[in-house]
């Protein structure tokens, strides 16, 4: 993950953020519309076996939208400036 940020600089040297210019997430993700939870997550890794109901990997238009709500936006809500916004 990357970020870019926008910053002024001060009289005295330092320096204010005022934007975020660019958010950069790089993902794995397994072939859209294909790939089962089930197969991709078999237990033969570190992470145990998934058993629940059968999932399908969602496709790249649907993984941008779940990462803009769920991370982008999420992690921009939670974020406080020393402005307080």
């Amino acid at each position: 993950t990357q970020v870019t940020i926008a910053y002024d600089q001060l009289a005295d040297g330092s320096v204010v953020p005022t934007k975020i210019h660019t958010v950069l997430i790089s993902t794995q993700h397994a072939e859209p519309g294909k790939a089962k939870r089930t197969v991709e997550q078999d237990g033969k890794d570190n992470r145990g076996a998934y058993t629940g109901e059968e999932q399908i990997a969602p496709s790249m238009a649907e993984m941008n939208e779940l990462i803009h709500d769920y991370v982008i936006v999420k992690t921009l809500e939670s974020i406080k400036l020393k402005s307080g916004e």
